[in-house]
């Protein structure tokens, strides 16, 4: 018994061109640049994140009306304190924190000291850095 043999099949199968290697080359080289163009683009507008300023403080009690404040760090490095204010529950204005020379505290190192009336009194210290930004450092109990 012989076989019958599809007519569309056998068409399909007896057509064996394809795309030249030459076009094939191009067309990977154009989908490659594209890919590479999009790529770019996006990634053109992708910036590292900003780091905000940041202002590391200890404070401590020295007597019982006196608080010590001191500077121990300021990030991001470059970055300068231009005030460091405080306020506590007696006075509730904003004050702004001496070294011992009388200048205000604003490198790291220097410490001043903060009066209060007694002792579980709310501190609250406010740092104004040189860009205009300012935090609280500190809002609580000493």
């Amino acid at each position: 018994m012989k076989r019958k043999s599809h007519g569309l099949r056998s068409r399909i199968f007896k057509n064996d061109t394809a795309v030249s290697a030459v076009i094939g080359v191009i067309l990977m080289v154009a989908i490659t640049v594209i890919m590479a163009a999009i790529i770019m683009s996006w990634s053109s507008g992708v910036s590292a994140p900003e780091v905000p300023s940041q202002c590391g403080l200890s404070v401590s009690r020295d007597t019982g009306t006196a608080v010590v404040v001191t500077i121990y760090s300021i990030e991001p490095a470059g970055t300068s304190v231009t005030n460091l204010t405080y306020t506590n529950e007696s006075t509730g204005n904003f004050t702004q924190i001496n070294t011992a020379e009388g200048n205000p505290a604003t490198d790291i190192g220097d410490s001043g000291t903060v009066l209060v009336s007694g002792f579980d009194e709310r501190i609250v210290i406010k740092v104004l850095f040189d860009d205009g930004n300012e935090i609280v450092a500190f809002d609580g109990k000493i």
